[in-house]
């Protein structure tokens, strides 16, 4: 007996949400149709629609009786025909037709174009790959590789806050409450925990209600212990999306119709190593798969292996993050989860017939012979690459585009075109920048190689790569790339920099290289990566920003004995922080107002209270400030008495942050006695306030009379102005114990008679993305 033919469920049959055909549809006021337990599911989570994004409630949905008749016509009412075939069903066996028609809309879906850049010598082609906008994003299989070694228990740390008992296990726990809330019904989710074994804490589970209870419950089962076995993790949460268990035994095979990741989180270093090294272990292991595999890697704070990390990423077509300090995690995996969802191909690769690549991205070589290579495509976002011409050529190229369809079983998609390369001047300086921007991909990538005890380490290395930084950032403002030369000039260049290379300046730079490579957005503080994503990143990335600051803080896992106390909103780790306001603001004085940068001491204030010293903050970055009352443009954790409700609080609690790059400095002020400070019309904390008994204002530093003791040692203090770059923090605590002066001197705020500090300290201060850079002081007691 002939077998069946396959079926295909028609497009009009399938929910938007599940990409499965539906078996009882309901229709919202714009006339989109929907599984309900999927639309009711992803309402509970976004609240918006997930085809316009406009608003949406519960009450904007019918059933769609006519669509149930067309998909079920002989059922009776309420009775659902078995016959009906999923898209994931049929995705398992594809008539020869249906594989021609799915193959010529896939060779369709993306465009392709070139335009040249003139050489002496000879020129270059830019090839640019422009895929579709997208509206509907394919359903995930995503395994969270999870780090709980020993180290995973230290003390997750805040620029410019205190201790607040979090560790950075907990703070890694929210963030994957923030992957699990991000994802919907139709989406699965597994968890590995790796020390010096790995184990499945969670298999691959639908993120529905249930499931999502199930995932929350694994992930607080997580407890740090032991060593760092990094490639069983890895290898386990591979194998876990390709259907097997750690024996290769067979699990539930892959699903047809979704896409495979691997979100890899570490603290260190692995102390285990495979036979044969991780990346060829990993390359024997991906070479035999049958599913694809997007690969991306997370490094939290210093002592990291971040060359493994960005390798490992590269070989899995992902790319790696770097996370120096608790209050970039938001930011981080907002990006990752967005730019995850959004991707449309894999593993992809563009030849120009007789041309060389050019610029080696994230990796060792630019390309294996002619071809050059594009790890991900995501749906709108341009992908462009330079090709080094032979003179003479014909002003046209034959372009070969090759990528892996994300979802589903390996199936390579190839597009090849005949182009006209445009010469005119708009795409010749739009090539142009391109060309600077692989270029500059390339250079840090090249630089940012540079291993301890190697040549290419030392100081007089380092300090060249940091002027071929600096003179490539004159050269993009020649071409109006105003926010990539602010990268490469300011952050970038100051990473080469020997005091900065080996603490955070190397993990650093092979992050941001494979944000400006893969033209990906990876946070919201680099200036230079804002343009990157298309729509469909924007919008993801948007809603999962508001899940993050509104899921409510973890408790904390770690005893404090002083400080104030846990976290009340998760909004600080996804932000900055400077606890001031910002120069321009006026401060009530007896008479009158005056600017804050204009206050000095003696000044007397509208309360009666005497300015004893303005405290300067310079920043290397705009800040992120809100906005109150009449005026005031204050950071988002500086105590301050809201105004409708006349409660001590955080501005970010009652308003909303925003960069201000108007604003180069910070203020605030320490008076002669105990006091508040009125700016703008609202009523603001002084440094050394006393005030303890308000878990708002209460400080161990900046609220007692430490603050004032560290200020009464530095320069400026004598003429009431002092002019700090940050803080300093107890290396064992994590506690802000100190002041560090912008001209570089250290003071502490000990008892008299106390300990001032021990012979190691570690000084904190705001770096230009807003994190933390930090560097160990030999005896600045």
């Amino acid at each position: 007996m002939a077998p069946a033919p396959a079926v295909e469920a028609p497009q009009a049959f399938l929910c938007p949400i599940t990409h499965e055909a539906m078996r009882d549809p309901v229709i919202d006021k714009d006339g989109n149709s929907y599984e309900r337990e999927a639309i009711v599911a992803w309402l509970a989570v976004h609240g918006t629609s997930p085809i316009t994004r406009a608003p949406m409630t519960l009450d904007d949905l019918r059933p769609n009786r006519a669509l149930l008749d067309l998909i079920n016509p002989d059922a009776a009412p309420g009775v659902t025909d078995p016959s009906v075939v999923t898209q994931a069903e049929a995705a398992q066996v594809l008539s020869p037709e249906r594989a021609a028609e799915l193959h010529a809309a896939e060779t369709a879906a993306v465009a392709l174009s070139a335009a040249k850049v003139p050489g002496e010598e000879s020129d270059v082609v830019v090839v640019t790959v422009t895929p579709p906008a997208g509206t509907v994003r394919t359903p995930v299989d995503l395994v969270a590789v999870v780090d709980v070694s020993g180290s995973m228990s230290d003390a997750a740390s805040m620029p410019g806050s205190e201790d607040v008992g979090l560790s950075i296990l907990d703070i890694v726990k929210h963030a994957l409450r923030t992957i699990l809330s991000s994802l919907g019904p139709n989406d699965r989710l597994a968890i590995v925990a790796y020390s010096s074994k790995a184990t499945v804490t969670l298999p691959l589970t639908c993120m529905t209600a249930d499931g999502r209870k199930k995932a929350l419950d694994a992930t607080t089962s997580l407890v740090a212990s032991g060593g760092t076995n990094l490639w069983d993790g890895l290898r386990t949460g591979i194998d876990l999306l390709a259907g097997v268990d750690a024996n290769g035994r067979p699990l539930a095979p892959p699903r047809a119709n979704a896409a495979g990741g691997v979100f890899l989180l570490t603290d260190g270093m692995p102390n285990i190593e495979p036979p044969r090294g991780h990346i060829p272990m990993l390359q024997r292991h991906l070479a035999t798969a049958t599913r694809n595999v997007v690969g991306e890697t997370f490094g939290f704070g210093y002592n990291l292996d971040s060359l493994l990390l960005r390798d490992i990423a590269r070989e899995m077509g992902g790319s790696y993050s770097f996370i120096p300090d608790a209050g970039m995690v938001g930011t981080v995996f907002i990006h990752a989860i967005a730019n995850f969802l959004s991707t449309l191909g894999t593993d992809a690769t563009i030849t120009v017939d007789g041309a060389t690549p050019l610029h080696a991205i994230a990796g060792p070589a630019p390309a294996t012979g002619s071809k050059a290579l594009v790890p991900r495509i995501p749906y709108g976002q341009p992908r462009s690459l330079a090709f080094r011409m032979p003179a003479p050529w014909a002003q046209s190229v034959s372009v070969q585009l090759e990528y892996d369809a994300w979802h589903g079983a390996k199936r390579r998609v190839c597009v090849r075109q005949d182009l006209r390369v445009d010469a005119s001047d708009e795409a010749t300086a739009r090539a142009a920048r391109e060309d600077a921007r692989c270029r500059a991909a390339a250079l840090i990538t090249r630089l940012a190689s540079a291993k301890a005890g190697t040549a290419a380490a030392s100081d007089s290395q380092l300090s060249a790569a940091a002027r071929e930084v600096q003179s490539l950032a004159e050269h993009m403002r020649t071409l109006g790339m105003a926010e990539l030369a602010d990268d490469l000039g300011g952050q970038v260049a100051m990473a080469f920099e020997g005091q900065y290379y080996w603490t955070w300046g190397g993990h650093y730079l092979r992050s941001i290289a494979f944000a400006h490579g893969y033209q990906q957005c990876n946070n919201f503080k680099d200036p230079g990566v804002q343009a990157y994503g298309g729509e469909l990143f924007r919008a993801l990335r948007d809603d999962t920003d508001a899940l993050f600051d509104k899921l409510p803080p973890p408790e904390p896992s770690r005893t404090l004995h002083e400080g104030r106390g846990g976290v009340r909103s998760m909004a600080v780790f996804n932000s900055s922080s400077n606890p001031c306001w910002a120069g321009d603001c006026l401060v009530a004085v007896r008479g009158g107002v005056k600017r804050a940068d204009a206050l000095r001491r003696g000044d007397v204030l509208a309360s009666g209270a005497r300015v004893a010293c303005v405290v300067r903050t310079e920043l290397l970055s705009p800040p992120r400030l809100v906005r109150l009352g009449d005026g005031l443009r204050i950071t988002e954790w500086h105590p301050v008495v809201d105004p409708s409700s006349g409660r001590w609080a955080f501005p970010a609690e009652i308003g909303e942050a925003q960069e201000d790059a108007s604003c180069s400095a910070v203020y605030s002020v320490l008076l002669d006695g105990a006091g508040e400070v009125v700016v703008g019309g609202v009523t603001c904390a002084a440094l050394a306030h006393g005030a303890a008994e308000c878990p708002v204002r209460a400080h161990a530093f900046f609220g007692t009379q430490r603050v004032r003791r560290a200020l009464e040692q530095l320069p400026g203090w004598p003429q009431g102005s002092v002019a700090l770059r940050g803080t300093v923090r107890d290396p064992e605590t994590g506690l802000v114990d100190g002041l560090q002066a912008a001209s570089g001197e250290v003071a502490y705020g000990a008892e008299p008679g106390g300990v001032a500090g021990s012979p190691w300290r570690l000084c904190v201060w705001q770096s230009r993305d807003g994190a933390v850079e930090s560097g160990v002081l030999d005896g600045c007691a």
